[in-house]
């Protein structure tokens, strides 16, 4: 017990030390152990707030939808009662991951009213793949 006392003074001791010289070199006043604390525990600082962006277990369920018909797709997208904007989000970063096909991304970014599937994610190459038939038979 006297060891975990001596090891968390040890630790609040080198906090402000570490503090101290953050201040006394930049000018820039160091957060206080709380507030780190909160910092690390949140994952960002407190008062910020948080860009909350769902990860792959929590979109997978919309998969599915990327398996309809460019035409389907295209409807669903542009329903917003059916479709939230958090889960056209999450359909664009899917597709871009995935298929990345014009008409599919196309349409999402016209509902998400952006010019670049890069405002959403950083998935994909900087073309789309074009699935347009080259005949009709």
């Amino acid at each position: 017990m006297a060891d975990n006392n001596k090891a968390a003074e040890t630790r609040k001791q080198a906090q402000q030390e570490t503090a101290k010289a953050v201040e006394a070199n930049s000018g820039i006043k160091a957060p206080t152990a709380t507030a780190m604390q909160s910092a690390q525990a949140d994952g960002g600082l407190p008062g910020e707030p948080v860009d909350y962006r769902p990860n792959s277990d929590e979109t997978t369920h919309l998969a599915p939808h990327l398996e309809l018909g460019a035409e389907a797709f295209a409807e669903l997208v542009a329903d917003k009662e059916r479709l939230s904007d958090d889960a056209a989000n999450a359909l664009l970063r899917l597709e871009r991951a995935g298929q990345n096909r014009t008409p599919y991304v196309d349409a999402l970014m016209k509902r998400l009213g952006i010019k670049s599937p890069y405002e959403v994610t950083s998935a994909g190459p900087a073309y789309t793949i074009n699935v347009t038939p080259v005949a009709r038979f």
